[in-house]
């Protein structure tokens, strides 16, 4: 494999510090480590290039919360402070355009252009291509907190090469000893961990219909008995090559007896629908709002929410089931949409208006001068 040679002061320019800082801002709060930055900027960024540059560098203690899921589950949040955060991103921009080309199309998740809804697209396609397919379903036991930060090490150098590059980026994983739920590398290099797996399933085992969205997989086969033989293998793999344990709660099933529960949805080869969990807690929602009017902007923004989830699936029955069981709040948010759209229309109208008032005002004022001039010339 080639390998690659990053120059490590080009890549802790202050301008890729500085670029680094305004994406690890866009869409965040403006927190109050973020306001001790702010307060002395200047010094902090000469500061942190400072220890960069003499290899100083020390990641600060994270802080440290547990949040519960929708789904129950139990998650240890590790949040870095701002000026780590910069580190990882400008390290996450400096591998992205290396590591990215080297992932197969059936690699998901926190890659430009291929998301949830790419890979829902691409589920579809695969269960339509195969008669009576079954699914092979498979998560990883607590994924990011298991990553080996030497296989890690060894999975970035045999594609970079630069001494002080790779220093740096050991000293960030070594912070931590595993992968951080939250961290601005994790979800990289969490790709860069199992990409080896993915070419390993779809191009030594020749299974062709496989998707990996994080640590979530599915692959797809019309004998249940290849996906059995595949479990076993993807099994020692992980185990030998990435430390890693298979949950055991994999599942080998026929699709259409009980469907596919993957990003949130339940795949059929028929239909998408929604999880019953996830329909239940927006029935519960939609109950309280309609006994209860919230605040306008909360609930436009939830409808916004609840409209986004419910397009990409087949959901038309439930839909109408739900605007007349919940007629008021469905009212509600259509009254306002319709006064939002009509401001808006007259907001374009005045603005083409004005446009073309413009535009008059510049043909009058070249036929004043061109009479001026002609005028002058006689």
């Amino acid at each position: 494999m080639k390998r690659i040679r990053i120059d490590y002061e080009d890549m802790i320019r202050m301008d890729n510090l500085l670029a680094a800082d305004i994406v690890v801002r866009q869409g965040k709060k403006y927190t109050r480590d973020m306001r001790k930055w702010d307060a002395n900027w200047q010094t902090n960024f000469q500061l942190l290039y400072d220890d960069l540059i003499n290899e100083t560098y020390t990641p600060l203690p994270c802080r440290e919360s547990v949040r519960m899921t929708d789904g129950g589950k139990v998650r240890n949040i590790k949040e870095a402070m701002h000026r780590d955060k910069i580190v990882a991103e400008m390290i996450v921009q400096a591998l992205d355009p290396i590591f990215t080309p080297t992932f197969i199309n059936r690699t998901y998740g926190n890659i430009k252009g291929r998301g949830p809804l790419k890979c829902q697209h691409q589920v579809i396609k695969d269960l339509n291509k195969i008669e009576n397919p079954y699914c092979l379903k498979i998560d990883i036991r607590k994924y990011y907190e298991s990553v080996d930060p030497d296989i890690m090490m060894d999975v970035i150098s045999r594609k970079i090469k630069g001494s002080r590059v790779l220093r740096l980026i050991s000293v960030v994983m070594n912070s931590h000893g595993h992968l951080p739920i939250g961290g601005r590398h994790s979800q990289l290099f969490g790709n860069i961990y199992l990409s080896e797996l993915d070419h390993y399933v779809v191009q030594v085992l020749g299974l062709k219909s496989y998707e990996r969205y994080c640590d979530d997989v599915v692959i797809f086969d019309k004998d249940k008995k290849v996906l059995h033989t595949a479990l076993r293998d993807i099994r020692e793999y992980l185990t030998t090559k990435r430390k890693l344990d298979i949950k055991p709660n994999w599942q080998v099933f026929l699709v259409d007896s009980r469907g596919v529960d993957f990003l949130g949805s339940v795949f059929y080869t028929y239909k998408i629908d929604l999880r019953t969990r996830t329909k239940h807690r927006h029935r519960a929602k939609l109950s309280r709002l309609n006994k209860r009017p919230s605040d306008p902007l909360y609930e436009d923004l939830y409808m916004a929410s609840l409209n986004g989830i419910l397009k990409h699936r087949d959901t038309d029955n439930l839909i109408k089931i739900w605007r007349i069981k919940y007629e008021r709040v469905f009212k509600r948010h259509e009254q306002r949409a319709a006064v939002r759209a009509a401001f808006n229309e007259h907001k374009r109208r005045v603005k083409a208006l004005e446009a073309e008032l413009q535009y008059y005002g510049d043909v009058a004022d070249r036929i004043r001068r061109r009479e001026h001039e002609s005028r002058n010339a006689v």
